[in-house]
C-alpha cells in the first residue's frame, strides 16, 4: 500500500514485515527449562480456549507445539489442557488437572484471565505457591505478577 506501518504481534509469514511480539518459542523453552532444573518432572500447560487455538490464534498454536518439543527435549513427559478466559474456567481446569494427575508439580499458563482461579484451586488444597506446586505464567505482565499473592513468576521473551 506504500504507507509504512509495523505489528503488534506477527502472522506466519513476517518476510518484510517490521514487528513487535513475544518470542514465544523462546520464553516456552526457558520456562520448561528453568523447570526442570527446578527439579519438575511432571508438568502441565494451560492454553488459551480451544476455540482460540482451533481458529489459530498464534500464540495459543506457537506456545502449544514449543511446549511439546521443549518437554520431549527435556526427556520430560506433559499435559496441555485448554481453559476458557476466566477465573471461574482457570478453577476448574486446575481442579480437574490435579484430580487427574496427583504427581503434578508444576503449572505453566499463558491464560492471564484464569490465574486468579487456578491460585484459588491451589489454596482451596491448602498448597502454597511455590513450596507445593510450582506456577509460571508466560507473557503475563509485571502488573499482573503484582496483584497476585504470592507474586506470580512470569516469563515474557520479546521477539522483534
Amino acid at each position: 500500500m506504500g504507507s509504512p506501518f509495523s505489528m503488534i504481534g506477527r502472522c506466519a509469514d513476517t518476510t518484510g514485515l517490521g514487528y513487535a511480539d513475544i518470542d514465544f518459542e523462546r520464553t516456552t523453552q526457558e520456562v520448561v527449562s528453568y523447570l526442570a532444573g527446578l527439579g519438575h518432572k511432571h508438568i502441565a500447560f494451560i492454553n488459551q480456549s480451544e476455540s482460540a487455538f482451533n481458529a489459530g490464534y498464534g500464540p495459543a498454536v506457537r506456545t502449544e507445539s514449543e511446549f511439546r518439543m521443549a518437554m520431549q527435549t527435556a526427556g520430560l513427559e506433559g499435559i496441555e489442557r485448554f481453559c476458557r478466559p476466566a477465573p471461574q474456567a482457570g478453577y476448574e481446569t486446575c481442579n480437574e488437572l490435579l484430580a487427574g494427575h496427583p504427581d503434578l508439580t508444576a503449572l505453566i499458563t499463558m491464560n492471564e484471565r484464569a490465574i486468579p482461579g487456578i491460585m484459588q484451586a491451589v489454596a482451596d488444597r491448602k498448597w502454597r505457591i511455590p513450596d507445593d506446586l510450582s506456577l509460571v505464567g508466560i507473557v503475563s505482565s509485571a502488573r499482573v505478577a503484582e496483584l497476585m499473592t504470592p507474586p506470580l513468576t512470569t516469563s515474557d521473551t520479546a521477539g522483534h
